[in-house]
């Protein structure tokens, strides 16, 4: 997520095939439902100037789908830094909690970091200390 609270922009095929309006509901569902404004799907059919039928019918297409999982794989790798320093500050105190959750991270998105120095980094660290 960019630090306005907005999805990041990914360029993709599938981002180029959807209307605009498409590409406003791709990255609102990439939101956590907490963070998404407005925050219910009816409110957005209503600002877009779609009706609910249509939102549910785009939650179908395989391009929207793409796109949302796109914009949240961006962000869940944006979380991989965060992870090690959550792991390095609990690993002090001997939390296993947080060990857990940064495993977690590493697990989904360490595939798209895969080879850089953090995954390596995170790795070894969760390792030296299970």
């Amino acid at each position: 997520m960019s630090k306005a609270g907005r999805p990041k922009e990914v360029k993709s095929e599938a981002r180029e095939r959807l209307t605009a309006k498409q590409i406003i509901f791709a990255e609102w569902l990439a939101m956590p439902s907490r963070a998404r404004e407005p925050r219910l799907q009816q409110a957005l059919a209503a600002q877009l100037s779609v009706s609910e039928q249509t939102i549910c019918r785009w939650k179908r297409i395989p391009e929207v789908v793409a796109v949302r999982n796109e914009i949240a794989n961006a962000a869940g790798v944006d979380l991989v830094p965060e992870a090690i320093q959550a792991l390095r500050e609990e690993l002090k105190k001997g939390g296993q909690y947080t060990i857990k959750a940064a495993e977690s991270i590493l697990d989904r998105y360490g595939e798209v970091a895969k080879g850089s120095q953090i995954a390596t980094t995170l790795r070894e660290l969760i390792e030296r200390f299970k």
